[in-house]
C-alpha cells in the first residue's frame, strides 16, 4: 500500500509539471512535454535517491569515499556512458533484502493535524492497496508515512513479515525464508565467500570470528541454525 502511495504521488508530480511546461511552451507536442517532465522526474528522484537515501543506508562516511555527494552548484562531470549500470545479481536477489528489517508491523493513518487515527496490520495491506480507495485514507495514510518512523536496519524482520502477510491459500508468506530460497535459486555464494570477494577483514572461518561484525545474539541464533 505504501508503494502504491508513491508511486501515486509521482504521477501527481509528473502531471503537474506537464501543466506548468505546457502554461510556458503552448507549442510543444505531448511527446516533447511527457520527455521534458521526465527528465525533471528522473532528475527528483535522483536526488532523493542520493541525498536522502543513500546516505542514511551507507552512510555519509561511505558517501565521501566514492565521491556520491550532490553538489552544491554546477553539473556533474564525471559521468561515463561504458559503465556498466547493473546492479549484481547478489545485491538484486539477496542484499536488497535488507529492507524487509525495516518494514513496520502496521501502517498508521493520521489527520492534516497530525492526530493519531488508526492504523491496519501491515499483513492486511501488502499486496492489497484497496484500503487507500476509501474516502479520505490515501490522504491519511500517507501523513502517516510521513510521521511513522521505519524499523531500524537491523537483523530483525517483525512477526508481520514472517507470519502475517497471507496468500490466497490463507497460509502466512516468510519473507525471510522467500528470500533465502532466492538466494539458492539463483546459485549465490555464502556470506563468508562473500565477505572474501569484497575482501573484507576479519576472515570468518567459523561462528566465533563474526563477533566483530554481528551482535552475540544473532550469531547463537546462526549456530543453532546451520552446521
Amino acid at each position: 500500500m505504501g508503494l502504491t502511495i508513491i508511486h501515486t504521488i509521482f504521477m501527481r508530480e509528473h502531471n503537474r509539471i506537464a501543466r506548468k511546461l505546457a502554461q510556458i511552451n503552448s507549442q510543444w507536442s505531448d511527446d516533447q512535454l511527457f520527455e521534458e517532465t521526465r527528465r525533471i522526474l528522473v532528475a527528483e528522484l535522483q536526488h532523493i535517491t542520493y541525498n536522502e537515501f543513500l546516505p542514511s543506508v551507507l552512510g555519509h562516511q561511505t558517501i565521501d569515499k566514492y565521491n556520491l555527494n550532490l553538489l552544491n552548484s554546477g553539473f556533474y562531470e564525471n559521468y561515463d556512458i561504458n559503465a556498466n549500470p547493473s546492479i549484481d545479481n547478489a545485491v538484486a536477489s539477496a542484499v536488497f533484502a535488507f529492507m524487509f528489517t525495516t518494514v513496520p508491523s502496521k501502517m498508521e493513518r493520521y489527520s492534516q493535524e497530525l492526530q493519531n487515527l488508526g492504523s491496519i496490520k501491515m499483513g492486511e495491506a501488502y499486496f492489497d492497496p484497496t484500503e487507500i480507495y476509501r474516502k479520505n485514507k490515501f490522504d491519511e495514510y500517507l501523513m502517516g508515512m510521513i510521521s511513522q518512523n521505519a524499523q531500524g536496519s537491523d537483523p530483525v524482520v517483525t512477526n508481520e513479515m514472517t507470519n502475517g502477510i497471507l496468500t490466497e491459500s490463507k497460509e502466512g508468506l516468510d519473507f525471510v525464508a522467500l528470500v533465502i530460497q532466492q538466494g539458492r535459486d539463483h546459485g549465490l555464494p555464502g556470506y563468508t565467500e562473500w565477505r572474501k570477494g569484497c575482501k573484507l577483514e576479519p576472515q570468518i572461518d567459523n561462528f566465533n570470528d563474526l563477533t566483530t561484525v554481528m551482535k552475540s545474539d544473532a550469531i547463537k541464533k546462526l549456530s543453532k541454525l546451520y552446521s
